[in-house]
C-alpha cells in the first residue's frame, strides 16, 4: 500500500528526508534501486506494464503533492510545467525516457522558465520560488513554500537574489511510492497526458470520491 502521511507532513518528509534519500532497514531506497536500473529496460517496462489510470491515482494522491506544483490541463501551473503537453524539445520517441529522467533526476535539465530563485529581503527574510512577473517597482514571486501563492516584493526591499542551482522539485520524491510498479504507473500516466493533452487528462481524472476520501476529517 502507498504510505499515507498526515496533513502537511509530506512536504516536511520530502524536504528533510527524501532530498537525500531515506535508507530503510532492507537496504537501498526505491529511488536508488530505480537509478541503478537500465534506463532502456525501465522505459520498456513503463510501456508494457504501466497503467495510466492507476498512475493518475498516484499522481493525484495528497501525499505525493504533485498537484501543488503542476497542472494537467487548463490553467496556470504554479511551480512546474503543465504536464498535459509534450515537453519542449522532446520527441515522442524519447518521451518516456525523458519522463523517467525528470522524475528520478529533476535537476538534470531545468528549463529557464522553471528555474527557481531565492530572494532575501533587507530585513533578513528569505523566500524561494518562481518569478511570475516583474517590473521596475516590484517582483511577483510564486512561493514554493505556499504551493505557488503569489507574493509581491518591492524591489526597494530586496537585498539579494540568488538563482537556484537545482530544480524546485526535490530528488527522491519516488520514495513516497510503495514500489516499482507504482513508478511505472506514474510514468505511464505522465506519458499519456503529455501525448493526449487536456482531453486525455480529463479521461484519466481520478474518481472525485477517491479524492474526497483523502481529505482530512
Amino acid at each position: 500500500m502507498m504510505r499515507v502521511f498526515p496533513r502537511g507532513v509530506a512536504w516536511l518528509f520530502v524536504g528533510i528526508g527524501l532530498a537525500t534519500g531515506v535508507r530503510g532497514a532492507d537496504g537501498p531506497t526505491l529511488a536508488e534501486r530505480l537509478a541503478d536500473d537500465d534506463r532502456a529496460a525501465l522505459a520498456k517496462a513503463v510501456e508494457e506494464y504501466g497503467d495510466p489510470l492507476r498512475g493518475s491515482n498516484v499522481f493525484h494522491a495528497r501525499q505525493m503533492a504533485c498537484t501543488q506544483c503542476h497542472v494537467v490541463g487548463e490553467g496556470v501551473s504554479p511551480l512546474g510545467p503543465n504536464l498535459a503537453a509534450m515537453p519542449e524539445g522532446v520527441t515522442p520517441e524519447r518521451l518516456v525516457a525523458h519522463l523517467i529522467e525528470s522524475v528520478l533526476e529533476p535537476s538534470a535539465v531545468v528549463r529557464p522558465a522553471f528555474r527557481g530563485v531565492t530572494i532575501i529581503t533587507d530585513d533578513g527574510k528569505s523566500m524561494t520560488g518562481l518569478v511570475a512577473r516583474a517590473n521596475e517597482k516590484e517582483i511577483v514571486l510564486r512561493d514554493a513554500a505556499a504551493s505557488g501563492r503569489e507574493i509581491v516584493i518591492p524591489l526597494s526591499e530586496i537585498d539579494e537574489q540568488v538563482p537556484a542551482q537545482a530544480s524546485l522539485m526535490p530528488t527522491g520524491l519516488v520514495n513516497l511510492l510503495a514500489d516499482r510498479g507504482q513508478f511505472l504507473d506514474l510514468v505511464s500516466y505522465l506519458a499519456a497526458v503529455a501525448r493526449g493533452g487536456p482531453a486525455r487528462a480529463a479521461e484519466l481524472a481520478p474518481d472525485p470520491l477517491l479524492l474526497a476520501a483523502q481529505e482530512p476529517a
